[in-house]
């Protein structure tokens, strides 16, 4: 990594032009020189996981994409905003979703193109330790420069979703589900996690950005509740981006990828991060929800049946077929109407409960599990 300076500044709300002015401000202090983008082919990476209204902070805002699209269109780059999102990697799914989450009119007036190429390659990952190479999204494989504009959330299964995760969407569509099979531990997924960072780090420059202006808490990255928090963080260094977010949500040492990263030597421990702006302490939210499957030590001792899981709201289940999709185990059956899940084949990645597009699925939680969190 280039650095493990990360800068954090306070940001109220979603207002573009104020935004904008800070992002340049944080771009100036950690020493990023515009001028480099000139003539650079440039995307930018929001996580768009769901096709979601902005209010719901499911995912990235469209002022902060939009922010970050003026500025990079401004350098004199070749600019677009490129996502593929859980489900089929098709045009019609990506209109969609580029249209609910008002990232069409992020890319219209920040003068970006949207992504319509569906296509993919394999780029080689030969110091990974789990996978040594990944099928990528051409717009992301083409690119020399990755904005990757991502949104503080929670998560099921990997407990916090920020710049590390949110590359995850580089991964085309359904192959998404493959992954999570052959990876089907919070350890494992972790663990591969950090090998395709590591190859696009390797590969391109990569600039995080992330949207906690209005994060997600509790059984996210979908299915949470939005959290104020006030601000934005930039960094070349996406595992010490999400180490001071860590901090901010005061999930510290609890977030597993973080930790593996800290092993490889590609994330600096707590003490050698360098944070530039605000006082990182002043956005700190103590009381942060966790997800309901949150995985301490104890996880790993239980067995499978007091652990928590999916589990489908059948009052709210329409038979959409949605989770059944995009099952990595196969395990999601739609029955008269309704989704049923095979507990023996279920493998607890919560790709049901993240996708749902109406919230469907919910975590449930043996009481003993309760009580001993």
């Amino acid at each position: 990594m280039t650095t493990c300076s990360v800068s954090v500044r306070r940001c109220e709300d979603y207002d573009t032009s104020k935004i904008e002015k800070i992002l340049r401000k944080q771009l100036s202090e950690l020493g990023i020189n515009l001028s480099d983008f000139a003539g650079k082919r440039i995307v930018v990476k929001p996580n768009l996981v769901v096709a979601s209204k902005p209010d719901t902070a499911s995912c990235t805002n469209p002022a902060v994409i939009e922010a970050v699209s003026k500025i990079a269109v401004s350098s004199g780059a070749d600019v677009t905003i490129a996502e593929s999102p859980g489900g089929p990697f098709t045009l019609s799914l990506m209109k969609h979703n580029y249209k609910v989450n008002k990232v069409d009119e992020a890319a219209k007036n920040s003068g970006a193109v949207l992504n319509t190429d569906m296509g993919f390659q394999t780029m080689s990952a030969p110091n990974a330790k789990n996978s040594k190479n990944f099928n990528i999204i051409n717009a992301i494989a083409d690119a020399d420069v990755i904005l990757n504009v991502c949104k503080l959330k929670t998560h099921t299964l990997t407990g916090m979703t920020n710049a590390v995760k949110n590359l995850f969407g580089a991964i085309p569509g359904t192959q998404k589900v493959e992954m999570h099979a052959r990876f089907s531990n919070q350890q494992k997924f972790g663990d591969v996690l950090i090998d395709l960072c590591d190859m696009l780090c390797s590969s391109k420059r990569v600039i995080s950005f992330c949207d906690a202006v209005i994060g997600m808490e509790g059984n996210g990255p979908s299915g949470g509740t939005p959290r104020k928090v006030g601000c934005l963080l930039v960094s070349e260094n996406p595992y010490a981006l999400d180490l001071a977010a860590s901090q901010i949500i005061c999930h510290d040492g609890e977030v597993p990828m973080i930790e593996e990263a800290k092993r490889r030597g590609l994330c600096p421990k707590e003490g050698e991060i360098r944070i530039l702006g605000d006082d990182i302490n002043s956005f700190r939210v103590k009381d942060y929800l966790h997800s309901d499957a949150k995985r301490g030590k104890i996880f790993s001792l239980l067995p499978p049946f007091l652990q928590p899981k999916p589990d489908v709201i059948l009052s709210k289940c329409v038979g959409c077929g949605k989770c059944a999709e995009n099952c990595p185990a196969n395990a999601i059956s739609v029955n008269d109407g309704k989704a049923v899940i095979d507990r023996k084949g279920c493998i607890k990645c919560f790709c049901c409960q993240e996708l749902c597009p109406i919230h469907a699925v919910d975590i449930k939680k043996n009481i003993i599990f309760k009580l001993i969190r």
